[in-house]
């Protein structure tokens, strides 16, 4: 990075030194044999990016961009030609809706890095918004042990026994601050710490009790005065209870509920909060007055497989997977994706070398490392890696091995991040370890918005793709699509660090979330003045020191007609923003027909469209709304390239066009036109519980479609007929429902 070795920063242009009180001599800071270009060849930390923050720390009245030694960079980053940079951080937008055109009014920033719930308090009008706030500025997974502690080990390692007061700066499994944030107006009041039962500075992770510990509070509800709220904690099976009548508030009761709580309802006359458990499907009814969960929970209907219930708890679980029960895997892959931050997660305790990575087949472009990880340029890393942003979860399947260096041969290779990040008392077991696998390899990306709503490419993006697997723009040598190969955007292997024009080898990254990580504004050189603002503090490769993909291909290695913004350039960026993933671009988007608007021509080729993508077998479509004057769904399976017939839910009705059904449409009777993921459609059209009987007959019943042990043939469990046997009582429903719609049309 430009600016770490500008000789006006703090260390003069040279390396970042080990934080206060380290031996900058020792192992992994001073000088490490490696087997590596050239036998012998001493290698120090390589020169990486820096993480800064603005805050407090030379002792001055006002702000800087501090490192973690307690440095400041405004030499660098706020004198000419620099322009002062600042983060928006615009975290609550509030908005006058009563204006006849809906404005935004005011920004309350500073809120918090990832925010999850947000309520208003009824009485005093303050907002309170659920969050964690980030600590990444933090360097080091693991802080080294202050040597000359006299705890007798001096191995320069902090264990678990050691109280942090006794350590180095590090993270040691404290990644987020947990809590919730109160404001009045656009002013932060204060914030409300949700585990102030840890000592995080000075007591030892196996001295605290983390069954107290509250991890991501996502929905809440105020009670009607507006002293008492509730906060749902995803990653505690918790409730977390705040009085509310001082400012900010201070946590009082943790109430254990199910697996995943997400939601909250407080009947306040009743004295019941409900609250839902999305990951085991369950409502938790909790006595307000004891602040105990009545039991049974309330079950609902799941029609998740068992790979994804056993091994989600995995991902969320603070309780199962982390030393003080705070953080879990979520916290930085937040519902499986990511947190758009960069995290410097070196271990000063390995000594190194480092480099776990397979080894690959000859095959491939000349710049890879091949079938000798270990060659010039290509490893072993050093433990003190540098600042990397943080990797999604979704779509890992088939794009092995993992991590920027490719250092995890695969998924169950990150086992040792639970007790080296998470401060975990020991790995999960082999089996928990697998579950935990299988689950995340059933994640996957949602579909691009970027693409057309038949999931193809715009002009200029179809013009790149041309060019993405025929043109080489690498060097004038190799093809994008030699290293980032379709439809993944990553072959897997490992690219030369000296061809790469970087410190240490990384593994190709795959490309289908490039659309994600925009807002980044810095200019990469140092002497052209960046923007005043940016709306993110990380971009693109892998420390996200690049500001945009313009400005990745306008390096000279990419040999475009022209250097900088061509037609060509510009063709390539669009390509990578709209980069397909495995879902279709269509799955999501739904048409409501009103009477108004049955014929309107935008959403009739709207309409045409998703016909034809469900005719190519890329979506499935179901029809809800009111027909008939009562609730009815159905399902549309394709009769032509933009027609469909659409089955309702009760047996023996017989199919109706989809035309019909639009033109059918009006004012109270509604109906909606909906694209969901292929053999989603029977479920979500006609069949909720899967219990063979349909929506609408259930109904007619008496009995709850969304329950499968509740069907018409009042039964506490699913009838095991054969076919004959559902022929017959298909036959008895029908006779029923024409009876049933006669009386209804009398």
């Amino acid at each position: 990075n430009p600016r770490v070795s500008d000789p006006s920063g703090p260390y003069s242009g040279g390396a970042v030194p080990p934080p206060p009180g380290y031996n900058p001599n020792a192992a992994p800071f001073g000088p490490i044999m490696f087997q590596s270009c050239g036998v012998g060849t001493i290698r120090t930390p390589p020169q990486t990016g820096l993480i800064v923050k603005w805050r407090d720390c030379v002792g001055s009245p006002s702000s800087e961009w501090c490192d973690d030694n307690d440095s400041s960079w405004n030499a660098v980053l706020e004198t000419a030609p620099n322009t002062p940079i600042q983060m928006l951080d615009r975290d609550v937008a509030i908005i006058d809706a009563d204006a006849g055109t809906p404005s935004v009014t005011g920004y309350v920033a500073t809120v918090g890095t990832l925010n999850f719930g947000i309520a208003v308090n009824p009485v005093t009008g303050r907002l309170y918004v659920s969050n964690t706030d980030a600590r990444n500025e933090v360097s080091f997974e693991r802080p080294p042990e202050i040597l000359g502690d006299a705890m007798g080990d001096e191995d320069g390692v902090c264990d678990d026994n050691e109280p942090s007061s006794l350590c180095l700066p590090g993270l040691n499994g404290h990644l987020v601050d947990t809590r919730v944030t109160v404001a009045t107006g656009t002013t932060v009041d204060g914030t409300i710490n949700l585990n102030p039962h840890i000592d995080y500075d000075n007591a030892a992770i196996s001295t605290i009790t983390k069954s107290l510990s509250i991890g991501q509070p996502n929905g809440m509800a105020f009670n009607g005065a507006g002293t008492t709220l509730y906060a749902a904690a995803i990653l505690s099976k918790k409730v977390a209870k705040i009085d509310t009548s001082s400012v900010p508030g201070t946590l009082t009761t943790r109430i254990d509920v199910g697996e995943g709580p997400t939601g909250v309802a407080l009947n306040e006359t009743a004295g019941r909060l409900y609250v839902l458990n999305r990951h085991e499907n369950t409502v938790s009814i909790v006595n307000t007055s004891t602040d105990t969960e009545i039991l049974p929970r309330a079950s609902l209907y799941n029609p998740e497989p068992a790979v994804i219930k056993d091994g989600r708890k995995f991902l969320y679980d603070a309780q199962l997977t982390s030393g003080r029960g705070d953080i879990a895997c979520a916290t930085c892959h937040a519902f499986g994706d990511f947190d758009l931050l960069a995290w410097n997660l070196g271990d000063p305790g390995n000594a190194g070398p480092f480099d776990p990575r397979p080894s690959q087949t000859s095959a491939g472009v000349n710049v890879e490392c091949a079938t000798n990880p270990n060659q010039c340029g290509c490893g072993p890393f050093h433990p003190l890696k540098g600042p990397r942003t943080t990797q999604t979860l979704r779509g890992l399947e088939g794009t092995e091995p993992f991590h920027w260096h490719g250092d995890r041969e695969d998924f169950n290779a990150f086992n040792k991040a639970f007790p080296g990040l998470m401060r975990r008392s020991a790995q999960l077991s082999t089996s928990a370890m697998q579950e935990f696998t299988d689950f995340v390899m059933t994640v996957g990306f949602p579909p691009n918005p970027n693409l057309n709503l038949d999931g193809t490419h715009s002009s200029p993006a179809a013009a790149a793709l041309v060019e993405y697997t025929s043109v080489n723009r690498d060097g004038n040598q190799f093809t994008c699509n030699q290293c980032h190969a379709l439809p993944k955007g990553t072959n897997g292997r490992f690219i030369n660090a000296v061809a790469d024009q970087v410190q240490q080898a990384m593994k190709t990254p795959q490309l289908r979330n490039m659309y994600e990580k925009t807002g980044f504004s810095l200019h990469p050189d140092a002497s052209v003045a960046a923007p005043a603002t940016t709306r993110n503090g990380f971009g693109f490769v892998h420390d996200g020191e690049t500001d945009s993909l313009t400005t990745f291909l306008s390096n000279l290695v990419f040999t475009f007609t022209a250097q900088g913004h061509t037609v060509q350039l510009n063709n390539m960026v669009q390509l990578l923003m709209e980069f397909p993933t495995e879902q279709a671009r269509a799955v999501g988007h739904q048409i409501t027909f009103d009477g108004t608007n049955n014929s309107n021509a935008t959403l009739l080729f709207q309409l045409s469209t998703l016909f034809s993508v469900l005719n190519a077998g890329d979506i499935d479509m179901v029809v809800t709304g009111v027909f008939g004057g009562i609730p009815r769904s159905f399902h549309c399976t394709s009769t032509g390239a933009s027609t469909a017939s659409c089955q309702p839910d009760q047996v023996g009705e017989s199919p109706i066009t989809a035309a019909s059904l639009r033109t059918m449409a009006a004012a109270g009777s509604e109906l909606t036109f909906s694209a969901v993921p292929v053999s989603f459609g029977i479920r979500m059209g006609l069949d909720r519980d899967e219990d063979t009987f349909y929506n609408r007959d259930e109904l007619d019943a008496g009995s709850d479609p969304a329950d499968p042990a509740s069907t018409p043939l009042n039964q506490g469990s699913i009838p095991a007929l054969n076919w004959v046997g559902i022929a017959l009582f298909a036959s008895v429903l029908m006779v029923a429902g024409v009876r049933r719609r006669l009386r209804r049309s009398t």
